[in-house]
């Protein structure tokens, strides 16, 4: 209690010091938390379509000409059944492992589109989706079921909006049917993945929900959904000729003409271009954690030397250096607490968080070593002349 005591006098005498050292520890821990936040969500990224590329992946390409686009679309009420046909023969075909996500934006929350998202089970286990709030969706969520609720995963902009264990009425964008749809889960902060067809972008589900595509529900879909479904399903199998006889499938039916190709071109310039994104951010993050460094230890000097008479008083009356150094420590540990917040408030309870707070532990202790070692060395002539 008597080291808060004096940690809080030396708030109230050196305040505009330590206003000046709060502010620059907030400034460090925001820019390592967001630095650490972008590194861990490329990572992520990477592992995940690093994995497709190990995979025996393929994707069909769509070399259908704009006339011919145009005439099947212009008559999407005749093609409409061929289509779901095409859909229903790939779910039906021998293939180990198929993903599939479409989307269509629905709406704006706070200036930022909406999207509603509808994917299938293998597309959450491709890109590591899971739930830190409710639960991820089970194999009895992928059957139509009978009582016509919906289970839907919200993304974490959205958790206010739509509460977990609540059900809300929901306007199908594909089809316009209303739906009863009840939440079941929310996704963590920043949660995302990319598509394998348009590596380009990191698409993050923040502002969408997910409701999942459902076996037996081919017949409800519309023709833009049966469309997106069978356009970005990405293929896992040794057996390329079970992709080559959809592209035959879809020929016979006189719909689009796809050429069967494998994503790893693309995969291989993600991949490389994931290394150097992340080398470059690394790079930020040691040139914030040294100049951090220089300018936190100079502060902390000029705390010790407003001190130092008070502490040369200290030490002659018999104290120990210990305390001091508990005094400065509890002070650094009030401050970085403080400064963490705003990380906190920015980044959430992450692991980049649990990085940050790692990072600012270390960061004090280390700038704390160099003037305390110089204050323990100084001789006690020299300590009585600094502190007068």
């Amino acid at each position: 209690m008597k080291q808060l005591k004096y940690v809080f006098s030396d708030f109230v005498r050196n305040k505009r010091v330590n206003l000046f050292f709060l502010i620059q520890m907030i400034v460090v821990f925001l820019l390592v938390g967001l630095s650490a936040n972008s590194i861990i969500s490329t990572m992520k990224g990477y592992r995940a379509v690093a994995a497709i590329r190990n995979a025996q992946a393929y994707i069909l390409s769509d070399s259908t000409s704009d006339d011919r686009f145009h005439e099947i679309f212009e008559a999407s009420d005749e093609n409409e059944p061929k289509l779901r046909e095409l859909l229903s023969f790939i779910k039906e075909r021998n293939i180990e492992k198929t993903y599939s996500q479409y989307s269509y934006p629905v709406d704006q929350f706070n200036g930022m589109p909406v999207f509603q998202y509808t994917a299938n089970r293998s597309f959450f286990e491709v890109f590591g989706l899971t739930c830190n709030q409710g639960s991820d969706f089970t194999e009895n969520d992928y059957v139509l079921g009978t009582d016509g609720t919906i289970p839907i995963i919200v993304g974490y902009g959205l958790r206010t909006t739509y509460s977990l264990g609540e059900t809300y009425p929901i306007r199908d964008a594909g089809t316009g049917m209303d739906l009863h749809c009840k939440v079941i889960g929310i996704l963590p902060r920043g949660a995302s993945f990319y598509d394998i067809h348009n590596l380009s972008n990191e698409i993050n589900l923040d502002h969408s929900y997910i409701k999942p595509m459902q076996d037996g529900n081919i017949e409800s879909m519309s023709f833009s959904d049966v469309d997106m479904a069978i356009s970005s399903t990405v293929f896992f199998t040794n057996n390329v000729d079970e992709v080559r006889s959809v592209q035959q499938k879809s020929k016979e039916l006189g719909l689009f003409d796809y050429k069967v190709s494998t994503p790893q071109e693309r995969i291989q310039w993600f991949v490389e271009h994931m290394k150097e994104r992340n080398l470059f951010l690394l790079s930020i993050a040691t040139i914030i954690v040294i100049f951090a460094a220089i300018g936190m230890s100079a502060n902390l000097s000029m705390i010790i030397s407003k001190n130092m008479r008070e502490y040369s008083i200290h030490i002659l009356c018999g104290g120990r250096y210990i305390d001091i150094y508990k005094r400065l420590f509890m002070q650094m540990l009030i401050l970085m607490l403080i400064a963490l917040v705003p990380t906190a408030i920015s980044i959430g309870l992450s692991t980049s968080l649990f990085v940050t707070a790692i990072f600012a532990v270390m960061i004090s202790v280390a700038i704390m070593t160099t003037p305390i070692i110089k204050l323990y060395a100084m001789p006690i002539n020299r300590l009585l002349k600094e502190g007068i």
